[in-house]
């Protein structure tokens, strides 16, 4: 007769083997790219002062690295995040920026092995002009 003991054994050791298995399969033919978003920075945008940016994402086995370029210029590279679903925030100074046009490119990669790799483009305006008021008296009130 067979003991407890020996169907523990077993039916841990299927466990385990099992979830191994899901993950290396994960590993191997994850075939989708992560998915992300962009918050407060909209396409075609005005912004000036401070920005917090928050980047979101998630993919079905893990996200690897988040990379961010400011107008073609590395803010971050390949920062590591090793989860399958994360949150970014990325300090935007706009007043560190010229005035006028500018692109924000975020490129996320999984942790598969064919690294696959996505990438969203928000294109913005930064106008840091103070605002000139006048109060104008005007005496004729009807």
């Amino acid at each position: 007769m067979i003991s407890r003991f020996k169907i523990f054994v077993a039916a841990g050791s299927l466990l385990v083997v099992s979830l191994i298995g899901m993950r290396l399969y994960g590993y191997f033919f994850d075939a989708t790219v992560p998915a992300i978003a962009i918050a407060n920075l909209q396409n075609d945008g005005w912004y000036c002062g401070d920005v917090s940016v928050v980047v979101s994402g998630s993919d079905g086995y893990k996200v690897a690295d988040i990379s961010v370029q400011l107008d073609g210029k590395p803010l971050v590279t390949r920062h590591r995040i090793n989860r399958d679903t994360f949150e970014y925030t990325i300090p935007l100074a706009t007043k560190t920026l010229t005035q006028g046009k500018h692109q924000l490119r975020v490129d996320v990669c999984d942790a598969s092995y064919h690294r696959n790799t996505t990438s969203e483009t928000v294109t913005f305006s930064v106008d840091n002009t103070p605002l000139n008021a006048a109060f104008v008296k005007n005496s004729d009130y009807r």
